[in-house]
C-alpha cells in the first residue's frame, strides 16, 4: 500500500483540521470532483427540469386550456416535483457514499489514480451501508426530538421554551456524537452499528472541539449555499415584480426556467462544497483514533522494523 502525499492519519488540531480539508481536496480532489461531474451532474439537471416543468404545470393550470383540467395539471406538476426531490434525496446519499470511498481510496494510497469507474463502482457497492447510517443517524435524532415536540404541544409558554432549547440541544448532541460513523465506515469498514459505536467512543471526551469543528465547516458550506440562494430569491422576486406589472402569459413561461436554473445551483454548489465537510470529519476521525489509540504511530515503527 502506497502512503499518499497528504497523510489522513495524524493528530491535528482545530485550525489543522479546517484548513486540511481544503488543502486536501485542493491537492488531490480533482479525481473525486470529475467523478461527481459524471455521475452527479446529469442527474441534477434532470432533477432541475422536472423542478421547471412541474412548476410550469402548476402555473400553467391559471390559464384556460380546453384539453387538461386544472386539477390534472396541479397533480401533475406535484408528481413532478415530488420525483425530482426523491431523486435529490437519493442523490445526496450517493454523493456521501461517494466522497467517503474516495477518501478511503486516497488513505490507501490508490486516491490519485482512482477513476470515476473505480470510485462510482465503490460506492454503489457501499451504498446501503452508508444508507443505514444516516437513516439510523435521523431516527436517533428524530427520537431525541420527540420527548420535547410532546412538551411543545402542551401550550405552555415557559415549558414551550424549555422545550426547544433542550430539543436542539438532544439534537445537537446526538448528531455531534455520531458524526464519525461514516468516516469509521469509510476508513475502517465497520458495520451500521459498529461505526455508531466507534463514533460515541472517539467523540467521548471530545465533544465541544468535535461539535465546534463540525459547526464551523457547516457554516463555511451553508454561507456558500445562502448566497447562491439569496441570489436566486432577488432574481425570482424581481421577475415576479415585472410579470406583475407586465403579461402574466409571459410570467408563466419564464417563471419554470427561473426556478429550474434557482434549483440546479442550489444543489451544484452542494455538489462540490459537500466534500469539504465530509473530509474535515475523516481527519478528525483520524486524528482521534491517533490520540487514542496511535495506529499510524505503530504501523510507521512496523514498516520501519520491516526494512
Amino acid at each position: 500500500m502506497v502512503k499518499p502525499p497528504f497523510e489522513l492519519r495524524q493528530r491535528r488540531d482545530f485550525g489543522q483540521l479546517i484548513s486540511g480539508s481544503f488543502a486536501l481536496m485542493r491537492q488531490h480532489g480533482r479525481p473525486l470532483y470529475r467523478a461527481i461531474a459524471v455521475s452527479c451532474l446529469p442527474l441534477l439537471l434532470f432533477g432541475a427540469y422536472l423542478i421547471g416543468g412541474g412548476f410550469g404545470q402548476m402555473l400553467g393550470a391559471r390559464t384556460q386550456d380546453p384539453f387538461t383540467s386544472t386539477g390534472d395539471r396541479f397533480a401533475y406538476g406535484g408528481i413532478m416535483i415530488g420525483v425530482a426531490y426523491l431523486l435529490f434525496a437519493l442523490l445526496i446519499v450517493f454523493l456521501h457514499a461517494l466522497v467517503h470511498e474516495f477518501l478511503r481510496a486516497h488513505d490507501r494510497g490508490e486516491g490519485s489514480s482512482a477513476t470515476t469507474s473505480f470510485l462510482v463502482k465503490r460506492a454503489l457497492g457501499r451504498l446501503f451501508h452508508y444508507l443505514g447510517i444516516l437513516i439510523l443517524l435521523g431516527l436517533m435524532a428524530g427520537g431525541a426530538a420527540v420527548v420535547f415536540v410532546l412538551l411543545i404541544l402542551l401550550e405552555e409558554p415557559v415549558l414551550s421554551v424549555v422545550a426547544v432549547l433542550g430539543m436542539l440541544a438532544a439534537v445537537l448532541a446526538v448528531t455531534t456524537y455520531a458524526s464519525l460513523a461514516s468516516a469509521a465506515q469509510a476508513v475502517e469498514r465497520a458495520g451500521v452499528t459498529t461505526a455508531m459505536h466507534r463514533s460515541f467512543m472517539l467523540v467521548r471526551g471530545d465533544f465541544w472541539p468535535t461539535l465546534g469543528v463540525s459547526m464551523v465547516m457547516g457554516l463555511i458550506v451553508g454561507a456558500i449555499g445562502y448566497i447562491v440562494q439569496i441570489l436566486g430569491v432577488v432574481v425570482m422576486m424581481l421577475l415576479m415584480f415585472l410579470g406583475a406589472s407586465g403579461d402574466p402569459e409571459a410570467m408563466n413561461s419564464v417563471m419554470p426556467m427561473v426556478m429550474s436554473v434557482f434549483f440546479g445551483l442550489q444543489f451544484g454548489v452542494m455538489l462540490f462544497t459537500y466534500p469539504l465537510p465530509c473530509a474535515c470529519m475523516v481527519l478528525k476521525f483520524c486524528s482521534r483514533v491517533e490520540e487514542t489509540e496511535g495506529h499510524g504511530l505503530r504501523s510507521r515503527i512496523e514498516a520501519f522494523d520491516a526494512i
